[in-house]
């Protein structure tokens, strides 16, 4: 399981300042990759683990409602990362 100090670690934040946020951002991340793949979450699973620190990272970043350019897309390491968990999922179930 994702804990606070790991994503703070991945982060590298050293300020308690954000932790509700932070682990707000880990629940939601948790979720939005569960609908955008369609597999719930996997404990202990390397790659679901490695995509929750990347979409909290992604979403921290971006987390400004105003933004001079244009809005950021997910990055594709992460999109690539949500579709093999989907894949992984398809394999699981076949």
């Amino acid at each position: 399981m994702i804990t606070l100090e790991q994503t703070k670690q991945y982060l590298r934040i050293s300020h308690n300042i954000d932790d509700q946020y932070i682990t707000d951002l880990i629940e939601m991340s948790k979720k939005f990759i569960e609908h955008q793949s369609g597999i719930k979450y996997i404990e202990d699973d390397t790659i679901y683990e490695m995509c929750i620190l990347q979409c909290v990272s992604h979403f921290y970043d971006q987390r400004s409602p105003i933004v001079e350019k244009a809005v950021a897309q997910v990055p594709f390491t992460l999109d690539c990362l949500i579709k093999d968990i989907g894949m992984r999922g398809e394999l699981y179930n076949a």
